[in-house]
């Protein structure tokens, strides 16, 4: 959620139109999650974080583990929520 923040920060206050650009244009060569966060979904991309309600899902980890799977949104929250709950 962090380096999502910081994209958007940098430019216009848009996300990224995927996920790995926002670790290439914040001069992060690998994401600091491990090789399994290139899978993570950007269910925004190119929004304008400023517009989005605050509990709006932003990135969404398609992994479950116990029926659960963690979220993260716009105002920077990341929860673990259950997966059947999610929105496909």
């Amino acid at each position: 959620m962090t380096i999502l923040q910081i994209y958007a920060m940098d430019g216009d206050g848009t996300l990224p139109p995927e996920w790995a650009t926002a670790f290439e244009a914040t001069g992060l060569l690998i994401s600091p999650l491990g090789d399994d966060s290139a899978e993570y979904l950007l269910l925004k991309p190119g929004a304008n974080l400023d517009e989005l309600p605050p509990d709006t899902a932003i990135v969404r980890d398609p992994h479950q583990l116990d029926g659960q799977t963690v979220e993260g949104y716009a105002n920077g929250v990341v929860k673990i929520v259950p997966a059947e709950a999610l929105p496909q």
